[in-house]
Formats: structure tokens, C-alpha cells, sequence
């Protein structure tokens, strides 16, 4: 899985390639709003996390987290609708660069 840390330049190095890969996406994120499709396909996705509905729950932080796993399982199910070839594209793009 991950490496491990035992030393603070570990540390250093693993935050380094944490930082780098947030980068990476924030660049893409950056793109796909460049784009009229992109932008629709980032305000789908707030809106199925409830972006402009309050939430009302008494306890937020697990009503939070179960929903976030239903929304992405919600999404993946939509996506695999509309493009099952690209989903699994998309998995094994992702599934490289976990390692």
C-alpha cells in the first residue's frame, strides 16, 4: 500500500507526493470548469451531495459521511449509465495511480 514513515525526511517525501498529486487534481478540476459540460458535470455533483440544502440531521458528521458513500456509489451507477466502458477506463486510470 503506502510507504512508511519513519523518519521526518519520510514525511517529508510522502506530504511532497501528497502535495503533488492534489495539485494534479486541482489542474483538472481547473479544467473541466473551463468547459460548459465541465462545469455542469461539477454542479451535478455538488448537487447530489446537497450543496444548497441545509442540513437538518441532529448529527451531521455521520449523517455526512453515510451520504458521501451513497453519493459516490449514486454517481458511479449514473456514470456506468451513460458510459460503462469509460467508467472502467476511468477505474483503471485511477487504480494506476493509487500504486
Amino acid at each position: 500500500m503506502g510507504d512508511v514513515i519513519r523518519t521526518d525526511a519520510d514525511y517529508k517525501k510522502a506530504q511532497d507526493k501528497a502535495d503533488i498529486k492534489r495539485a494534479r487534481h486541482i489542474n483538472m478540476l481547473e479544467q473541466q470548469m473551463q468547459t460548459k459540460p465541465g462545469r455542469q458535470f461539477v454542479w451535478w455533483i455538488l448537487y447530489l451531495l446537497g450543496y444548497d440544502q441545509p442540513i437538518v440531521d441532529i448529527n451531521a458528521k455521520v449523517y455526512g459521511m453515510n451520504a458521501k458513500q451513497a453519493i459516490a456509489i449514486q454517481i458511479k451507477e449514473e456514470l456506468k449509465k451513460a458510459s460503462r466502458d469509460e467508467v472502467y477506463l476511468m477505474e483503471r486510470e485511477n487504480e494506476k495511480e493509487a500504486q
